[in-house]
């Protein structure tokens, strides 16, 4: 199974906005924590979450960081 199929369209939704954003520059990665509150409605502690489980992720399979909506 790939890690795209691993992981919920829930989080998929996170994933590739995250990854939109990395490819922007507008904030280094460490910082996208209160991108994703803003954008998402999430509470500090969802939005960390999801940035550490997006962050694994792409650690996981680098190639990860480049899909966008388009790939799936």
């Amino acid at each position: 199974m790939s890690n795209v199929q691993a992981v919920s369209d829930y989080k998929m939704e996170f994933f590739i906005w995250l990854n939109r954003l990395r490819e922007s520059g507008e904030t280094n990665m460490f910082g996208a924590s209160p991108y994703l509150q803003c954008a998402f409605s999430l509470n500090k502690r969802e939005a960390s979450k999801i940035l550490v489980e997006w962050m694994e992720w792409v650690n996981s399979n680098p190639s990860n960081r480049d899909l966008d909506y388009g790939d799936l």
